[in-house]
């Protein structure tokens, strides 16, 4: 590891798990959100939309400073996933 760094074994570079970005947190709880500021966003739930005919946005995610913040108010999913390196483009 150098300066926070790991080295793969193909010779590239990658952070260690527990920093990571916006996108990469996005990209693994597979939100689908359009615009990346800093405030509640609702969109449908990927977790129990497919079970309901309505396609309602039952899912609030919150971008704060710290990480994203996430629950469905239908099927009750909950969590958090929290980064170190985020600045507003």
């Amino acid at each position: 590891m150098v300066d926070g760094i790991a080295n793969m074994s193909n010779g590239a570079l990658r952070r260690p798990s527990q920093v990571r970005t916006l996108i990469e947190i996005l990209d693994k709880l597979r939100f689908k959100i359009n615009d990346l500021k800093r405030q509640q966003h609702y969109i449908a739930c990927h977790w129990c939309s497919p079970l309901h005919r309505k396609k309602r946005r039952t899912l609030s995610v919150k971008i704060a400073s710290e990480g994203v913040i996430y629950i469905c108010h239908r099927c009750r999913k909950k969590g958090a996933e929290f980064y170190v390196d985020w600045r507003p483009r």
